[in-house]
């Protein structure tokens, strides 16, 4: 297997709440983002299309951003999931 030096540059996101309206979005446009490689997709229900999880410490190894479109009442645990596997969240939650 040969990887190229733009391969081995590519950020490994974590999409948390990817099932949703913003994460959604966000899955949909991410193959615009050539330096953006899908690493794993964080959804407690299932998605078409997706594979996704739910144990995102699992997920985060490995990853080096994440980024969180769950709800409120997940954030706070997520946020603390990434900071323990050292791995940078971007957060947005809607009321």
């Amino acid at each position: 297997l040969l990887i190229n030096e733009h391969q081995m540059a590519r950020d490994k996101v974590v999409i948390i709440g990817a099932g949703g309206r913003m994460g959604g979005a966000l899955m949909r446009c991410l193959p615009e983002f050539p330096d953006l490689a899908l690493h794993a997709a964080i959804e407690h229900r299932p998605v078409q299309g997706v594979n996704t999880t739910t144990d995102l410490p699992s997920a985060l190894a490995g990853a080096t951003i994440a980024i969180d479109f769950s709800s409120a009442a997940a954030t706070a645990g997520n946020v603390r999931a990434c900071a323990r596997a050292g791995v940078p969240v971007c957060v947005n939650v809607a009321p």
